[in-house]
């Protein structure tokens, strides 16, 4: 008789679900809030890939050349996008609104790959995500592309003085149907105004960090700013909000002044002249912060007070001053006439 030993194989367990993996990207100056946002994703059982800091601050023979530097931050770079590729989604650690270079390409890697992207401000008190809101509070949706449009047009108008951020950044104005969009620097002003009807009657400040991660958003036709008023727990902050599909990108806003009262300024400019009747001294630096779009052309004129900032247009919607200079070295008419004097001689229009 033959006895077959059968050996018995135990059922396997079922196998755990695997952690939902996400990727950090963000710049490592914000080493420590790359860290808190690393640990607040961990906790909540997810698996973190972070940017590595190698500390090339450091010495070290393995970044001892300029060569060797730009191959290890080509190697980072790769390894960073294989991360981005290996992971279930993405979210960007951006304090204050802030978006490098580097972070900006890894966003279009992920946007390339169809990574869901999560933008998350650390420093603000609710980060940057928000649950949507059907039914804004206090005002009604503004096309992001308008929005964005606007802050493009302005923002060469911001202010330098790193001591006044009240005007190195943005003020939006929202006027019962009109939304405003200002910047003013030192010699020049820009405002754009979108056509909002229904927007209510609110002020916003947005600092210079995140009026230069906003104007680098791609928007949809379906994209749209919120304005979302201030809550009684959250020690008077509104914010806005940019809605791109299932993404947000949230603004804090906190009172920091009154802006100046720019609207006589530009109502005295466009209501005066045209009655130029001398010539005006213009720096070509401040001349081109208004020309956004080289096709476009500017109208410019003025009224008989020299002292009087000269209206600068671009169509319809975007109107800005900027002051003359005094002469401190530009050459007069006589001298201009005197350098050309051979063709005024030459066509008979010699004075």
């Amino acid at each position: 008789m033959t006895t077959t030993l059968e050996r018995t194989v135990p059922a396997r367990a079922a196998e755990p679900e695997r952690p939902h993996i996400v990727c950090l990207c963000g710049s490592l100056r914000f080493t420590a809030e790359l860290a808190r946002e690393n640990a607040r994703l961990t906790a909540q059982g997810h698996f973190v890939l972070a940017p590595a800091a190698v500390g090339l601050d450091r010495p070290s023979p393995l970044w001892a050349t300029p060569d060797a530097v730009t191959a290890l931050k080509e190697r980072l770079g790769r390894v960073h996008r294989a991360k981005i590729e290996f992971a279930h989604e993405v979210v960007v650690v951006c304090p204050d609104g802030y978006i490098g270079d580097d972070t900006l390409k890894e966003i279009a890697h992920a946007k390339s790959l169809g990574k869901p992207i999560t933008y998350r401000d650390t420093r603000a008190p609710a980060g940057t995500v928000r649950p949507p809101r059907p039914e804004p509070a206090s005002s009604a949706p503004v096309f992001a592309a308008d929005f964005v449009q606007a802050l493009r047009e302005v923002r060469p108008h911001c202010g330098e003085d790193v001591t006044l951020e009240l005007t190195r950044g943005i003020r939006l104005q929202a006027r019962g149907d009109r939304l405003y969009v200002v910047a003013s620097g030192l010699y020049t002003l820009g405002a754009t105004v979108i056509d909002t009807p229904g927007i209510g009657t609110w002020d916003a400040h947005v600092p210079r960090t995140a009026v230069d991660a906003l104007t680098t958003l791609a928007t949809t036709d379906d994209a749209y700013l919120e304005h979302v008023p201030a809550e009684t727990d959250r020690d008077g902050t509104s914010a806005l909000v940019v809605h791109l599909g299932a993404q947000q990108y949230t603004v804090e806003h906190h009172y920091i002044g009154d802006y100046p009262n720019w609207q006589p300024l530009v109502a005295e400019a466009i209501a005066a002249g045209p009655a130029l009747d001398r010539e005006v001294v213009l720096y070509a630096n401040q001349l081109a912060k208004f020309t956004l779009d080289e096709f476009l052309p500017l109208v410019m004129w003025g009224g008989s007070d020299p002292a009087q900032p000269l209206a600068v247009t671009r169509g319809t919607h975007h109107v800005g001053l900027i002051k003359p200079q005094r002469r401190v070295y530009a050459p007069g008419p006589d001298e201009i006439r005197d350098a050309w004097r051979h063709i005024l001689t030459d066509t008979g229009t010699a004075r």
